[in-house]
Order: structure tokens, then sequence, then C-alpha cells
């Protein structure tokens, strides 16, 4: 199995968000254009404050780190 563009998440992720539109959910879907990795986030719906995100900022900077260093990068991330 291929793993699907970026366009194709993108697709993915905005019918997704029309969907939770209608719907009056606080879920947040985007893709993450370094990683091409979908990112989710329940939000406050009054206000849009980010109550939990998955996967975590510090996670995605950990994942940015390793693909653009290969690792070496790591330990900056952890910082």
């Amino acid at each position: 199995m291929q793993a699907p563009t970026a366009a194709e998440l993108q697709k993915v992720v905005q019918q997704i968000e029309r969907y939770l539109e209608s719907s009056r959910t606080g879920l947040e879907f985007r893709v993450d254009r370094d990683l091409n990795r979908v990112v989710v986030s329940v939000v406050d719906p009054r206000d849009g404050t980010v109550l939990r995100q998955m996967p975590s900022e510090e996670a995605l900077r950990i994942a940015r780190a390793l693909a653009d260093e290969g690792g070496s990068g790591l330990l900056d991330a952890l910082a």
C-alpha cells in the first residue's frame, strides 16, 4: 500500500473539516507540511484555544529534527 500524497491528505482533511463545521464539534484537522502528517487538535469552540493536540507540538518538533538532521538535531529539539 502506497502512502498518500500531501494533496490527497489535504483533500481528506478539508472534507473532515466541512463535516465537523456542520456538526459544531471542537476538532480541527490539518496536515503538517514538513512531515506530511495529519495533526488533530481539540479546541474550545468559544475562543479557539487548543486544549489537546495529537501528536503534540513537542513530538512534531522531535520528528522534524529527526527528518531534517538525520537524527543529529534531536538534542536541539529536546532543549
